[in-house]
Parts: structure tokens; C-alpha cells; sequence
């Protein structure tokens, strides 16, 4: 069996068993549609000019590349790359449920119906192979926590991540964070801020939580830490992060506050050394 495409691994590591989960909602398909252009790309199918890009005649190593190529060269005129991120997904639609298909075939995952509110029809996507899974998070965890030594495919995986901090729709971006650490054994992600909150609204501040969350769950956080150089958190902030966490790690990711990181007002000379007070999270 060929070796899984980037779209397929994008899908496996933002998979969940439970699709009512809040974090399962985010909008992945301009992920997976950039995915196909970059797996393209890796095989000669699409190159660019200027700046638009332009599919190559030839054969994919996927039925889902093959049309995705088909897309492209069936272009009355070459479109930058933007235009084929929210094209790909309406035209090979639904792309996730495609990814989905082909993971399934692989015996990854599982072709499932069910009903959501017993109208909708709903696939869940069951995972029957978490070892695949597994391996795919070790050897991302060792590439990017342990500065190891990447080969091209998992390059463009993690090309592909980090790009996706990047991309915004309706949904925003998928996964943010400020800092990716690893101490004392156990891997830590942070969100720094100067003031104590991480949004001005409520509607935004959700948002900022579940991307926190989602970078948590990627990258198989121990902790997540929230900094502020205030000398508290806002407790509706917390809440939201708290509840974030949970519902996409469970209990085995811990939240923590770190307060008063910096002095309000600058001192007359230079402090010999930062420091900051840890709190207790929610």
C-alpha cells in the first residue's frame, strides 16, 4: 500500500471519534485542499507561474490527486493558489468525507453512519487503527519537540501545520499557540499576553480558546499554560480554556496560570532576573 498522503494525515491528526465535540467543528477543508496542491506539487502535477499555480498532465498516485489534477488542468485560465483552496473542496465535495473514504480503505478508520438529531445523516469516522495514528504523532512529536531530523514527506507535513496558522475562513485559523516547549519531561504550549485576557469579546475569546486547545491536542501537550503580566487572569478566559482543553484532551492535559511575568512600569535600572509567579488553574 502507498504511503498515506498529507491530506489523510491532516484529517487523522484532527480526527475525533465524537464529531458534536466543539473542536471538531473547525473548518479543515482549506487545510486538506492545500494538502492535495503540496502532495501535487511532490510529484511533479502542479507548478507555479507567477503567482498562480497550474496542474501538469500526467497520472497522481491517488484517485483523490487524479482529481484534484483533473480540477486544475480543466481551469480556463491559471488561478493563484487561494482560489484552489475553497475551489477543491466544493468540486470534490465533500472533501472531508473523500479523506474520510480513503482512510477508511486503508483500515485506518471506519465508514460509519449515523444520524445526527436523527435527520442528518452523519459520519463519524470511528478509528479501528490507532496505531497509524500513534506513529504519525511520535514521529511529528520527534521533528518538532526533539529538533529531530525530518524526512521530505514529514517536511511538508509540518510545512503544511505551520501554513495552516496561516489560513483564514469563516472558521479562522485551526490551531494557534505562542510557544512550544519541551520541560522536564513533559511538552508545554503557552499564550502570552500583556494583559489578561485572550480576546475583547466573548465570541472571539471561545475561539482563541478552542485553537489553544486544538494545538494542545496536535501536538500531545502535558500542559498548557496561560501568561499574563497582570497579577490575575480574567476567570471567564480560564473557564473557556479549561473547557476547551477538556473537551478536546480529556483530563490528561493540565492547565495552569502564570501571573505577573512583568513589572507595569519599566524600573529606573535593568532587573538582574525575570521572574514570574505561578498560579493554580481552574
Amino acid at each position: 500500500m502507498t504511503a498515506m498522503m498529507l491530506s489523510e494525515e491532516l484529517l487523522l491528526l484532527a480526527h475525533d471519534d465524537e464529531p458534536d465535540k466543539p473542536g471538531a467543528t473547525l473548518t479543515l477543508d482549506n487545510g486538506l485542499a492545500c494538502a492535495l496542491l503540496l502532495d501535487l506539487a511532490a510529484e511533479g502535477l502542479v507548478v507555479a507561474k507567477g503567482k498562480a499555480v497550474v496542474g501538469v498532465a500526467g497520472t497522481a498516485s491517488h484517485p483523490l490527486l487524479n482529481a484534484a489534477l483533473t480540477e486544475l488542468l480543466a481551469s480556463d485560465e491559471p488561478r493563484p493558489a487561494q482560489h484552489w483552496l475553497t475551489q477543491l473542496p466544493s468540486a470534490l465535495g465533500p472533501l472531508r468525507a473523500q479523506v474520510g473514504t480513503s482512510l477508511a480503505e486503508r483500515g485506518v478508520l471506519a465508514a460509519e453512519r449515523r444520524t445526527a438529531l436523527g435527520l442528518v445523516p452523519a459520519r463519524p469516522w470511528p478509528e479501528v487503527d490507532p496505531a497509524t495514528e500513534h506513529e504519525l504523532r511520535a514521529r511529528l512529536h520527534r521533528a518538532l519537540v526533539y529538533s529531530g531530523e525530518p524526512d521530505a514527506h514529514t517536511a511538508l507535513l509540518i510545512s503544511l501545520l505551520r501554513a495552516e496558522l496561516e489560513l483564514r475562513s469563516d472558521a479562522g485559523a485551526v490551531a494557534e499557540l505562542d510557544l512550544l516547549a519541551h520541560v522536564d519531561g513533559q511538552v508545554v504550549v503557552l499564550e502570552a499576553k500583556r494583559n489578561n485576557r485572550l480576546a475583547s469579546t466573548a465570541k472571539e475569546r471561545v475561539r482563541k480558546a478552542q485553537k489553544l486547545a486544538l494545538a494542545a491536542k496536535l501536538l500531545r501537550a502535558d500542559v498548557v499554560y496561560l501568561a499574563t503580566a497582570e497579577a490575575t487572569w480574567s476567570q471567564p478566559d480560564t473557564q473557556d480554556v479549561s473547557t476547551a482543553v477538556r473537551d478536546e484532551c480529556g483530563d490528561r492535559v493540565e492547565v495552569k496560570l502564570m501571573v505577573g511575568l512583568a513589572p507595569k512600569r519599566a524600573p529606573e535600572s535593568p532587573p538582574t532576573e525575570a521572574t514570574g509567579r505561578l498560579a493554580s488553574g481552574e
